[in-house]
This record gives structure tokens, sequence and C-alpha cells, in this order.
């Protein structure tokens, strides 16, 4: 079977999800990449992945009948910084997309469920591959971009496109907009992560006090961290009993799954040498990171 190239299947595979969810009685929405440049907030530009939101009750649903057309999670990935797992990576030998399943999204301090049904009541369509799919709405694609930005608020892209929002809610939004983006905010409990956007909303940043402390703490953690993958390690050692953590500690070390090392080390050789250094390479930046990610879990425990 030939593999689709990059374009062809960031086209076709949210046809084929939302087809699966269909089948199966699942309400998914898909958010991100091809939808914010639908609603005008980014110039287009080639994902590396696609994104979907399921309805939570369905979620594990979804990727079982996913797994049974071919779809992997692979092991030995980074895991979460949040307690939860707020959604599964996963790759198929005859897509080059990674295709990314979300039973919910960092920055939403609200009820999992009520954030599903907020977004979509918002909803709007899409059409990819000459259908017609479910879609988050403009403000909810203005909110999960935005908490998508502040999530990594250092990197230079997320700087940029958080600047892009900005502009777009101070010189662009209609007030039915901006009051429907700030509705949004409150129902889904994502004011206080958004914080730096509610300026340009014309509203003024909410009370960290009103926020659930442990919620609080997990954002902070999770922005903090920027590219210290220690921190989400350090996170996994504290979730584990003791007697494990010689197994998460060889994990973090040496478990990245072949696809995950070569995709961030692309000079990587072919052949298990070339894998063996990305595992050396990967082990040579995760080292220095230590001091950094222990000061990081340390303020924000």
């Amino acid at each position: 079977m030939n593999t689709l190239s990059q374009t062809e299947a960031l086209e076709l595979l949210p046809v084929l999800v939302a087809s699966v969810a269909e089948q199966i009685g699942a309400r998914v929405l898909l958010i991100k990449g091809a939808v914010v440049t639908g609603h005008g907030l980014r110039a287009p530009r080639l994902s590396d992945d696609v994104d979907f939101m399921v309805e939570p009750a369905r979620f594990e649903d979804l990727v079982a009948r996913l797994t049974e057309l071919g779809w992997r999670i692979p092991g030995g990935d980074v895991p979460s910084v949040l307690d939860v797992r707020h959604s599964e990576a996963m790759r198929h030998e005859h897509w080059v997309c990674e295709l990314d399943v979300h039973r919910m999204f960092p920055g939403f301090f609200a009820d999992d469920a009520d954030v599903f049904e907020a977004l979509w009541a918002d909803r709007s369509m899409i059409t990819l591959g000459g259908i017609d799919l479910p879609a988050a709405g403009l403000a909810g694609s203005i909110v999960i971009a935005a908490l998508h930005a502040l999530r990594v608020p250092d990197m230079p892209r997320h700087v940029v496109e958080l600047d892009q929002l900005q502009t777009y809610l101070r010189d662009r939004a209609s007030d039915q907009t901006l009051a429907e983006v700030l509705a949004l905010i409150q129902v889904t409990g994502s004011a206080v992560p958004l914080a730096p956007l509610m300026p340009s909303l014309g509203s003024v940043p909410a009370d960290e006090s009103d926020a659930d402390r442990h919620q609080l703490q997990q954002w902070r953690l999770h922005a903090a961290k920027g590219d210290t993958r220690a921190v989400a390690w350090l996170q996994e050692l504290r979730r584990q009993p003791w007697w494990r953590w010689p197994f998460a500690i060889l994990r973090a070390l040496l478990g990245a799954s072949e696809w995950d090392l070569r995709k961030n080390n692309p000079q990587a050789p072919p052949g298990r040498r070339g894998v063996w250094l990305a595992r050396w390479w990967r082990l040579r930046d995760v080292v220095p990171q230590l001091p950094k990610a222990i000061a990081l879990v340390w303020r924000h425990r």
C-alpha cells in the first residue's frame, strides 16, 4: 500500500476519524490546525498531526476502535506532567501524520464533560475531503489556540501565535465574538490560565484564589516546563511507588520509541546504530535539565 503524502493525510485523516466516531456513536470535534486557519486566526501551515476532542465518556471506545484499524500508541514516550493524560498520540504505518485524540485539554479547569458540551454547543462545520465535519467554533478555537500557546509560552512560535490572537481580538473581532469568548472562558473554567489574553478581551484577569489549587499548580508546572522533559519524568516518579522507580528511570533514559527518537533527531543514520545514537543524544540533552526540572517541581509542588 502506498503511503499518503502529508497534504493528503491532513485532508483525509479527519474524515476517517469522524466516520469511525459516527459508527460507534461518539461525538468528536476537529480542533487546531485547519480549523484555526479556517477561522482566519493564523496563516495556512502544514501541520504535523491531526487533533480531535472526543466526548470524555467515549474516549476509550474511540481509541479502542482506532486500534482495531491499525493505529498504535507507541510506548516509551514522555509521560504527562498532568495527573491524567490529556490525549493519546496515535500512529499508523500508512499515515505520515500523527493523530492526537484528546479526552480534555490542559487549561480547562471545569469538569471535562461540561467543557466538551460547551465546545460542542459552539461548534462549526469544516469541509475536508469533500465532507462536512464537526469542528471547534470560532470562540472555541480562540480559547484552545490561546491555551495551546500559553502551555509553552516561551517557544518562539507560540509567542507569535499568541500575539496574532491578541491582535485579532483587539482589531478584528466583533463585540459578539468577544462576548462569546468571554462566556466560554467562564463556563470552561479557563479564566486563570488565560490571564494574559483577558486585556485583549476588554476584561481584567481572574482572581487566582477562585481557581482549584491543585489544578492551578499543575497548570503552572505544565506551562513552566518548556522543553524540560525531565519535569514530566519527575512527576511520573512522584506518582509511582518507590519500588517502581528503577524501571521508570530506565524508561526515562532509554525507553523512547524509535519513531519519537527519529522525529526529534532527524540527523540519526538508518538502522540500530542510528537509534542508539539518538538515545545517547536524548540522554545528553535530558541530564543537564535535571537541576532546572527539580527546581520547577519543588516550586510548584
